[in-house]
């Protein structure tokens, strides 16, 4: 099954009080953390941003998609991403501001989806009680239903998982890949 990554890089950081995906960890961009992950695992991957921040990332241009309309949430980031991605099965998302994603995950996720999709259209990972669709693997089947959602107002991916035919992958409770950043309160980046 041929995947891309995307990395969902378009949020307007409001919570944070500056866009945090360009704060630094671990010597990268907290944007980096996610892509360099993806590409680890020998993904073709891209950023998926608007077209104010398109110009402030370090990355070639061909790896850059910009959305038609800005801050419209993670589920027009996977319609999008179907969109102008037509050569892909499947789409692998990532937030830009979870600073402990790694290679491994990403393989974990990747090796379960080569066995649960097209059976299923979308590998969702779940851990401590909670599903987390922003690191989610969807088959492009899921397009109309995408469409559908969005066309009725809505911008979270609940409401799509409702509609199609996920998977759930579990993980530990304290798998520290899910932790994505919103405050900088939320953590300190000079911790290695």
């Amino acid at each position: 099954m041929k995947t891309a990554g995307v990395v969902l890089c378009g949020g307007k950081s409001s919570r944070y009080g500056t866009q945090k995906i360009f704060e630094t960890f671990q010597g990268q961009h907290l944007y980096e953390r996610s892509l360099h992950s993806f590409l680890s695992a020998d993904l073709t991957a891209y950023l998926l941003t608007n077209r104010i921040l398109s110009s402030q990332f370090r990355e070639p241009a061909a790896r850059i998609l910009v959305e038609k309309e800005e801050y419209q949430g993670p589920l027009y980031g996977l319609y999008s991403s179907i969109e102008m991605l037509p050569a892909f099965e499947s789409i692998f998302m990532l937030p830009a501001d979870v600073p402990w994603v790694h290679t491994g995950f990403v393989r974990h996720m990747l090796g379960h989806a080569s066995r649960r999709i097209p059976d299923y259209n979308a590998l969702i990972p779940v851990s401590g009680g909670r599903i987390h669709p922003v690191h989610g693997i969807y088959h492009r089947s899921v397009y109309a239903q995408a469409e559908c959602v969005l066309q009725e107002g809505e911008r979270s991916m609940l409401p799509l998982l409702e509609q199609i035919r996920p998977f759930y992958l579990s993980f530990s409770d304290t798998e520290p890949v899910f932790i994505n950043i919103n405050r900088k309160t939320d953590w300190n980046p000079s911790q290695e």
